[in-house]
């Protein structure tokens, strides 16, 4: 009896030690995972382990970089595997008798993490089988040789987190959802890329059913739902009539994804030509930039317009066959591209028919583009407010609209601000500024600051409505005008600051609108409109100059010291009286003393003579009103300006090449012209250097190639050429 009791302490001696002790496992070869402090040869062993019911929620933790077997993991498995930042490689394969063609299977009713490793196969043809609750952490899933599927999921749910890499070799499936009701997972199944992902998912996507499901219970039973991450996919649809249950919140695309945008989220186009989707918050911390490479790219820019987005054109040409509707407040950045017309859209309803129609409130500033209307729209930039809505505030700077049926710019009852514009070859003229359809709205504004509308009918102001209170407030800071200006209709006031004006500028004998003359250089006699602080000349060649007060008395200065032919032609309230006007014309004038007609440079000067005839023929200018700035060092361009005059300003048959003489440079036909003729060349095919010195014998070798003689061989070492030592040299 004792000898048992003796016995049976030390036995339960021995068990409570065992409880109590740190029990490790040593194998004979090198421990490659371990769960607590058990080790283990074999990964396929851990994992064994962990499918125990007594180790449900462990963690097996991979030690070493592996290369084995693959593992199938039952139904009811609860466990997690850390890779620890090691690769698994997997040889031979697992699955189902007669399938046994899986890197790891993942039976049914289990939930199980993969995090922090890297799993690759060249012999299996699915890296993951998927039935299960799976997880997805810092993963690097790598399929092989074989590789058809990296991950096949066919039942549970699917959790991808992290930065997640699964690549497909070429041509192959990065992942599938299969909903497959006949082989018993009749539950569904999903894949969530979460919001944490961050990885990238490069090869097809497969998104199907088995036969005995109708397409209406495969979308309501497979759903892949992407939050953020990086795709470099292509998605098989294999439902005939239904779209896929694909919803995409964040995430940036190699292929176009629009189709399966969350409602709540924006798409943009970077830099890169990818497609990114961002939900709201994303959006408003983003740059909220939309790079249009095509017109395809375009089409989607205006689909899934947002308030503060910039276009940014890439590209040089885009030809589109509907209008560009605007509704969102927006930036347009053309970067010098041309948006050309391809189909006839003219005839269509109004809002349809234009190039650019801007609507619905939008505040829209377009930046350098042009518009090529091809005679196939009515109107090239439309810009309408409706009745009710806040008047819409648009900016065009440096637009370049030609060849439409109707007008360059349209402005309906809206803010409109226009910067050096271009119009040309439009049927009905540059700009027409129009309220007629805006009752409700306080009317319309414009603002002009600089341009060229080369149009028979050039700004065309109309149907401003008084009973509704609605007005036509327009400022024309500056610009050439080819063609009429007219001020039509009622309740408009038009306000020339300055500009040129080439065609006849008025106001319909049947409008009450007012139009105000400040500055500005005009063909007809638009005296009736003169500001009351204004004053108008005429010039020796019949044109009508209108000059505010401070012009107009640096206008006079001027006059006496050039001995100007222009006639004054004086409002009702000129300085002088009548009777001092009679007074002046009986006193015998007084022989004037003779003047320079230069301040700068003085009779007595050894070039005056020389100067004086060069500028008197036109050959040379002055640098200003009465300076002519005779020391002042010779460029490239004046030379080649001064040679142009001096042959009679022929027209060149071609423009500059050179990148740095713009077209609308002043020397521009100068440069071109001695460049055609050989006398001034290029530094080389781009530059020519307009704004460089010249020294007397460059001009002199200018000069005798201008003249048709053989210049002298280039010596070098000559000083700079002054004005003065040209204008002697020349004259």
């Amino acid at each position: 009896m004792k000898n048992f009791k003796r016995v049976a302490a030390t036995a339960l001696s021995a068990v409570m030690a065992l409880g109590v002790m740190n029990f490790t496992v040593f194998a004979e070869g090198k421990a490659v995972a371990k769960i607590g402090d058990v080790e283990y040869e074999t990964l396929n062993a851990a994992v064994k382990e962990a499918q125990k019911e007594e180790n449900k929620g462990c963690t097996v933790e991979v030690l070493d970089d592996i290369e084995e077997n693959g593992i199938a993991v039952q139904s009811g498995s609860d466990f997690t595997i850390d890779f620890n930042g090691n690769t698994y490689t997997i040889d031979g394969t697992v699955g189902s008798s007669g399938t046994e063609t899986n890197g790891l299977q993942l039976l049914k009713g289990s939930d199980i993490t993969l995090k922090d490793g890297t799993i690759e196969s060249d012999t299996a043809y699915v890296l993951i089988q998927n039935y299960c609750n799976l997880t997805l952490i810092d993963m690097n899933l790598k399929g092989g040789d074989n590789c058809q599927y990296v991950i096949s999921n066919n039942c549970g749910d699917t959790v991808i987190s992290g930065e997640t890499n699964i690549t497909a070799r070429e041509g192959w499936y990065a992942f599938d959802l299969y909903y497959w009701p006949d082989n018993g997972y009749g539950e569904g199944v999903s894949v969530t890329f979460d919001e944490d992902m961050t990885g990238k998912v490069e090869g097809k996507v497969e998104y199907g059913s088995d036969s005995t499901a109708t397409e209406e219970d495969c979308v309501d039973k497979a759903k892949l739902n992407i939050e953020n991450g990086n795709f470099d996919i292509e998605i098989k649809n294999n439902l005939k009539d239904e779209k896929p249950s694909i919803n995409i919140k964040n995430g940036t695309f190699t292929t176009d994804i629009e189709e399966y945008l969350d409602e709540d989220s924006h798409l943009v186009k970077d830099e890169d030509g990818n497609y990114v989707a961002m939900d709201d918050k994303a959006f408003e911390e983003s740059e909220k930039t939309f790079y249009i490479n095509d017109v395809d790219d375009l089409e989607l820019a205006v689909k899934n317009q947002a308030d503060g987005v910039t276009w940014i054109f890439t590209g040089e040409d885009y030809e589109i066959d509907s209008t560009i509707l605007i509704t969102s407040d927006i930036i347009i950045e053309g970067n010098g591209s041309t948006i050309k017309v391809r189909t006839d859209i003219s005839g269509e309803p109004n809002g349809s028919n234009s190039a650019i129609e801007i609507e619905n409130g939008a505040n829209v500033v377009i930046n350098n583009i042009s518009i090529d209307g091809n005679q196939n729209v009515k109107h090239g930039i439309n810009i309408f407010t409706a009745q009710g809505e806040d008047k819409v505030k648009v900016e065009l700077n440096g637009v370049s609209i030609e060849d439409c049926k109707g007008y360059g710019v349209v402005n309906n009852a809206s803010d409109l601000t226009v910067t050096d514009i271009s119009t040309s070859g439009n049927g009905w003229g540059g700009i027409n500024v129009d309220n007629s359809k805006s009752a409700g709205t306080d009317g319309a504004s414009i603002t002009i600051n600089g341009g060229k509308i080369d149009e028979d009918n050039s700004l065309y102001f109309e149907n401003a409505n008084a009973e509704a209170g609605t007005t036509i407030d327009a400022v024309i800071k500056d610009g050439t005008f080819e063609g009429n200006v007219t001020v039509a209709g009622n309740n408009a006031d038009v306000t020339i600051e300055d500009g040129k004006f080439n065609g006849k500028v008025e106001v319909t004998e049947d409008s009450n609108s007012d139009l105000t003359i400040e500055n500005g250089k005009f063909t007809n006699d638009v005296s009736e409109y003169l500001d009351e602080d204004s004053h108008l000349v005429k010039d020796e060649d019949g044109n009508y100059i209108a000059m505010d007060e401070e012009t107009y008395e640096d206008y006079l200065d001027d006059n006496k010291s050039h001995g100007s032919s222009f006639e004054l032609e004086e409002k009702e309230n000129n300085r002088k009286d009548d009777d001092d006007k009679d007074k002046e014309e009986d006193k015998k004038p007084e022989e004037p003393e003779e003047e320079s007609i230069f301040s700068d440079v003085a009779i007595n000067d050894p070039n005056y003579d020389a100067i004086v005839k060069v500028f008197e023929k036109g050959w040379m200018v002055g640098v200003s009103d009465g300076v002519f700035a005779p020391n002042g060092t010779l460029t490239r361009g004046m030379a080649a300006t001064i040679l142009w005059n001096k042959a009679g300003k022929p027209e060149p048959v071609n423009a500059a090449p050179f990148l740095d003489v713009t077209a609308d440079a002043w020397y521009a036909k100068a440069v071109a012209w001695a460049y055609e003729q050989g006398i001034v060349l290029g530094y080389d095919a781009e530059t020519f250097g307009p704004n460089d010195f010249v020294t007397t014998e460059q001009f002199t070798i200018m000069l005798d190639k201008s003249e048709g003689k053989t210049p002298a061989p280039y010596a070098g070492g000559a000083p700079n050429a002054t004005r003065a030592w040209v204008a002697s040299k020349i004259a």
